[in-house]
């Protein structure tokens, strides 16, 4: 996904999947066995929350799937 939009962290995958363990919440949109996008959150666990990661794979973007993840 990280690679799709061209973020360089998509060559850090053990690194990558690491800090997406420690995310308040880490939300992804599927069609069939194709991941489409990813949203992941984080909070101080009191009252501030953002969105840290929206990604669309290029092939989705354009068809509201940023829009229908949690949250958005």
């Amino acid at each position: 996904m990280f690679l799709s939009v061209q973020w360089e962290s998509g060559n850090r995958l053990e690194r990558l999947e690491k800090v997406l363990l420690h995310y308040e919440a880490v939300f992804s949109a599927w069609d069939e066995n194709r991941l489409a996008g990813l949203l992941a959150v984080m909070d101080d666990g009191t009252m501030t929350a953002y969105v840290h990661y929206l990604l669309v794979h290029p092939r989705y973007q354009g068809y509201g799937v940023g829009s229908c993840l949690p949250g958005i």
